[in-house]
């Protein structure tokens, strides 16, 4: 059983007691959320060791059928299997079978989501708050993130940012810190398209769209992941797009700029991977929202195309978005990184 500097209680009723770490955030939260006495450990009164027994006990007895505190056994972030240590009695590399009932749950998680008032962002919003993460939406319309959030009820929250202002990130970072929790799932999902062909686009358009897409999902992933590291938890998804994978006309930066995402996240996977962070990125295909609406309104012509080359000659839906986002994100998935996972009815597969 661990406590971690993110909060949580790491272990299982089956599993030996091994050690119990933390800082004063830590126990702070156990006494808060728990009503668990661990500030006793920084106050000398009671050695880990001590602390580590005390727990132990409440998961004997509620493994046992006679629950000591069935509130804080029962509290979804602090008692989560997660991993184990050597010990005499335990195979380190045995592997620990996932539930699955909870294999695809997101309970404890805190999830923020960049361009999370519409569309897709909104999709993988409904998707992870459902699946029991606390989310926040992050977008530049106070008006509609608040109306999102709203809509998702307990749990949501919001935050009106500009994610292309890199210098106040650092404070949305920590306003999500203190009034949510430590991030844990970071969705880098703001964006936005034009369609011009090259010639006709400028450089300070292409850069724009640069700076939007690629220079912002850096930067709040770099602002993040000291926190995910430290934790030893986490997982950072890119929205990519079909033109990561096909060559299209009339958007020329913006294939570049999704195009980046695949090499962000084949790069960041491998250098992080041996600490407990994955990075996925989803490639939705033509998914109904306002951005499709947009472009397509007024072009039957252009819809047919899309249909006629997607297999399943349907456009698909922001919950399909959302669902592989929980996927990604949850334990089911814990032997997943570096992907570029296509949504897109077989539209990349077919001819």
């Amino acid at each position: 059983m661990f406590i971690t500097g993110r909060g949580s209680v790491i272990g299982s009723p089956v599993s030996p007691l091994i050690k119990v770490t933390g800082n004063s955030r830590t126990f702070s939260r156990m006494h808060e959320d728990m009503d668990f006495d661990a500030g006793r450990v920084l106050a000398g009164e009671m050695t880990l060791d001590q602390c580590a027994d005390e727990l132990g006990t409440m998961v004997a007895d509620v493994a046992a059928g006679t629950p000591s505190k069935p509130e804080a056994l029962g509290h979804r972030e602090y008692f989560v299997m997660y991993k184990h240590q050597d010990t005499p009695d335990l195979d380190r590399g045995a592997a620990v079978p996932l539930d699955p009932a909870s294999a695809f749950r997101l309970d404890g998680e805190v999830a923020l989501i960049t361009g999370g008032g519409s569309g897709l962002g909104l999709g993988m919003a409904r998707a992870m708050h459902g699946a029991g993460a606390q989310v926040v939406l992050v977008g530049r319309r106070a008006d509609m993130i608040e109306s999102a959030a709203e809509e998702l009820g307990e749990g949501a929250f919001w935050e009106v940012a500009d994610v292309t202002a890199y210098d106040s990130i650092p404070a949305l970072i920590e306003r999500i810190r203190e009034r949510v929790g430590p991030i844990s799932i970071l969705a880098n999902n703001a964006g936005h398209n034009f369609k011009k062909l090259a010639v006709d686009t400028s450089v300070e358009e292409f850069s724009g769209m640069l700076d939007t897409h690629v220079l912002a999902a850096h930067n709040l992933t770099r602002l993040v992941l000291p926190g995910m590291l430290e934790a030893g938890h986490g997982s950072i998804l890119f929205t990519a797009s079909m033109t990561s994978l096909l060559g299209m006309p009339g958007v020329i930066a913006y294939s570049a700029a999704k195009s980046a995402y695949v090499g962000m996240v084949r790069a960041l996977s491998v250098e992080v991977a041996g600490q407990g962070v994955r990075v996925n990125a989803i490639a939705p295909g033509w998914i109904e929202s306002p951005m499709l609406r947009k472009a397509l309104d007024g072009d039957p012509a252009r819809s047919s195309r899309i249909l006629q080359r997607t297999p399943m000659a349907r456009f698909g839906e922001a919950e399909d978005i959302g669902l592989a986002a929980v996927y990604l994100c949850s334990p089911a998935a814990k032997f997943v990184t570096g992907v570029l996972l296509p949504i897109d009815g077989g539209a990349s597969q077919g001819f």
